[in-house]
């Protein structure tokens, strides 16, 4: 197994790893960062069997090789767990009962859950709408997508950690999960699993692989990972997949702020605690 030092990676690697990342997936990674990517590549490393790191860093820009997927998913996986800023699920369950007693939605709903990583929040969404309806088939569609395949991978298995789902009740942990005694692990029960499509979605790409519009989006925790351009180019590209009337949730530290200059979207109006609501 290779030795890798920390002295030797350098500003100048570091750099390089920047802008391989901004360019394909549009993240930004700030300075304070360094060794973050350096804990995080230091395994590809060893899994590509490379001891220094320009010379991994080569085999990442190399259009011939497949280490870019491998590179994207080592610095893109994030923490998180079920029922994270849970005042959004229960603003989420209070909307849905309002336009449902007004009658102001068409089955299936169809939510969005955007940069679902290891699936936490898809699922925390199919159980909220299991227990608006009191159905284990309630008549939504739930759409996940993430740019790390690992992290999807993951998803689609729905097995997580005791400390993963500290925010569920005893009730929701039996009804909801198979407890592995094995390994203490609960693995998602596949009720709640036929309710989400898991796929791949770079929200850079220009052209989103998209057919429906969606009564709820929710894009919580990724835009602060681009610049303010990017952030503002992807909420204007998810506002044209929000149905009028429908709403997109930001993370509590992300906002939308409207162009005036741009006059092909409609506007997004701040409901509460980073809930908009598309007129």
């Amino acid at each position: 197994m290779p030795t890798i030092d920390h002295r030797h990676f350098s500003d100048k690697e570091f750099l390089r790893v920047k802008e391989l990342l901004l360019a394909n997936t549009g993240i930004t990674l700030n300075n304070s960062k360094k060794n973050l990517v350096y804990n995080r590549l230091v395994t590809r490393l060893r899994a590509t069997k490379i001891d220094d790191f320009t010379t991994y860093i080569n085999l990442v820009s190399d259009t011939n090789s497949s280490e870019m997927p491998y590179f994207i998913n080592a610095l893109t996986t994030n923490l998180t767990y079920f029922y994270r800023e849970q005042y959004h699920f229960e603003m989420l369950r209070a909307q849905l009962i309002a336009m449902i007693r007004a009658k102001q939605l068409d089955y299936p709903i169809r939510v969005w859950s955007a940069g679902c990583s290891s699936g936490e929040e898809a699922y925390t969404i199919a159980i909220e709408m299991i227990e608006l309806f009191g159905s284990l088939h309630p008549p939504i569609k739930i759409l996940a997508t993430d740019i790390n395949v690992e992290a999807l991978k993951n998803a689609v298995k729905g097995i997580y950690r005791l400390e993963q789902l500290e925010r569920l009740t005893i009730e929701q942990k039996d009804r909801y999960f198979i407890y592995h005694k094995l390994d203490n692990s609960y693995q998602i029960r596949e009720e709640v699993k036929s309710l989400v499509q898991f796929n791949y979605l770079n929200l850079i790409d220009k052209a989103w692989p998209l057919t429906r519009s969606f009564d709820v989006i929710f894009c919580r925790n990724v835009l602060i990972y681009f610049d303010k351009v990017t952030q503002q180019a992807i909420t204007l590209h998810l506002a044209k997949y929000l149905k009028k009337g429908g709403f997109l949730f930001l993370g509590h530290s992300e906002s939308y702020h409207k162009n005036n200059d741009d006059h092909t979207h409609e506007a997004l109006q701040l409901v509460k605690r980073t809930m908009y609501i598309k007129h």
